[in-house]
C-alpha cells in the first residue's frame, strides 16, 4: 500500500513542478536578459520544486527494494516487481528533470558581468542530468544473462537517480561562484534561502 501512496505523491509532485515551470516569472524569458534577483528567484524556485520531486522518487525506488512482493514487509520484492518500480522511477525522474531544464531556460539570462556564462553552465548541468538518466534507461533495455546481472543494473539505475538528485544541491551556487553580483542576488532571494535550507537539512 505504501508503494502506491509514494507513486501517487510523485505524480502530484510532477503536476506541481510543471505548473511552477509554466508560471516562472509569469513569462517565458528564454534568452532574454533579466535582473539578477529575478533570475535567482526563478531558478532557485524551479530547482527547489525539482529536488522535492526527486526526493520522493528516490524514496520510491529505495522502498521498492524493501517492500515484500505482496505488499508485506517480510521478504524482498521480486526482481520483476523491483524492475518495474525502478523503471517507473527513472521515467518520473527523467520527466521531472526535463521539466526543470525547461524552467531553467525560461528563467532567462541574469544581467550580471558573467550572467550568460552562469546561465549556460547551469543549463549544461541540467542537460547532463537528463543524459545520465537516459543512459540509465538504455542500460536497463539491454539483455541480461542472469538475475544477478539484472539486479546489478537496477542498483546502478537507482544510484544514477540518487546521484542526479544530490548534484542539484549545490548546482546553482556553484554555477554562480565566479559572479559576485549574482552570488549577492542568491543570498537576497527567499527562494534561494529555502533551497539552501532544504539542501542542508
Amino acid at each position: 500500500m505504501r508503494g502506491w501512496v509514494v507513486w501517487v505523491g510523485i505524480a502530484v509532485g510532477l503536476v506541481v513542478l510543471i505548473a511552477v515551470v509554466a508560471g516562472v516569472g509569469g513569462d517565458d524569458d528564454t534568452e532574454e536578459t533579466v535582473s539578477a534577483l529575478e533570475w535567482a528567484d526563478n531558478v532557485c524556485g524551479t530547482v527547489l520544486v525539482w529536488r522535492g520531486e526527486m526526493e520522493s522518487i528516490v524514496d520510491g525506488v529505495r522502498s521498492s527494494g524493501r517492500a515484500g512482493s505482496s505488499g508485506s514487509e517480510s521478504g524482498a520484492q521480486s526482481p520483476q516487481g523491483r524492475s518495474g518500480s525502478v523503471r517507473t522511477g527513472l521515467e518520473q525522474a527523467l520527466l521531472a528533470t526535463e521539466t526543470m531544464v525547461e524552467g531553467i531556460a525560461r528563467a532567462g539570462v541574469p544581467d550580471t558581468p558573467n550572467g550568460e556564462d552562469v546561465a549556460d553552465d547551469l543549463a549544461s548541468w541540467a542537460e547532463d542530468a537528463v543524459d545520465e538518466l537516459e543512459d540509465a534507461q538504455d542500460a536497463l533495455e539491454e539483455d541480461t544473462d542472469s538475475t544477478s546481472e539484472e539486479l546489478e543494473r537496477l542498483s546502478a539505475a537507482v544510484g544514477t537517480i540518487v546521484e542526479v538528485y544530490a548534484s542539484g544541491g549545490q548546482a546553482v551556487a556553484e554555477a554562480a561562484v565566479e559572479d559576485p553580483e549574482l552570488l549577492r542576488a542568491l543570498r537576497e532571494s527567499r527562494k534561494c534561502d529555502l533551497l539552501a535550507e532544504e539542501v542542508s537539512s
